[in-house]
């Protein structure tokens, strides 16, 4: 079993996600307030940016959390990996969030480029790509993995 966690934004005081989408807040769907009608999602995005934490949270970057569960030698065992990337006062504030989607999109067309892909049409990462090449070239540029494994005791 594998799962994607959170990325490394702070909390705040916003309602989690999934209460949002259990609530069919996060979709097209019609509501009726008081009158007026309104699209569940754009009713959603107004209150939140209405919201005094909206507007008190710091930039932030962004990071891919993974967790994937099952066996290792012969026992149950989960591997940790996260994205990290230097500071933010040192890699662009705000451009952080920009620098971590668009390297890794730059690195993948980059490969394509150069003939380094290892298929064509949709494919998963891993497919794509050899991994160890795509990770150093984005750690070239940054972006680096840190990862554990957890042994069930």
């Amino acid at each position: 079993m594998s799962e994607f966690l959170p990325t490394t934004r702070p909390r705040t005081g916003s309602p989690p996600r999934e209460v949002l989408i259990e609530a069919g807040l996060l979709s097209d769907r019609r509501l009726r307030v008081k009158g007026a009608d309104f699209d569940a999602l754009e009713l959603v995005h107004a209150l939140l940016l209405d919201s005094p934490t909206s507007r008190e949270n710091q930039t932030w970057g962004y990071g891919l959390v993974v967790r994937v569960l099952g066996v290792r030698a012969g026992r149950a065992a989960t591997y940790h990996a996260r994205t990290q990337h230097p500071p933010q006062d040192r890699w662009g504030g705000a451009a952080a969030y920009a620098k971590n989607v668009g390297i890794p999109l730059a690195v993948g067309a980059d490969l394509i480029g150069r003939g380094e892909a290892l298929g064509n049409g949709v494919l998963a990462p891993e497919q794509a790509f050899e991994p160890d090449l795509f990770l150093e070239e984005i750690a070239r540029r940054g972006i680096t993995i840190a990862d554990r494994w957890e042994e069930a005791e």
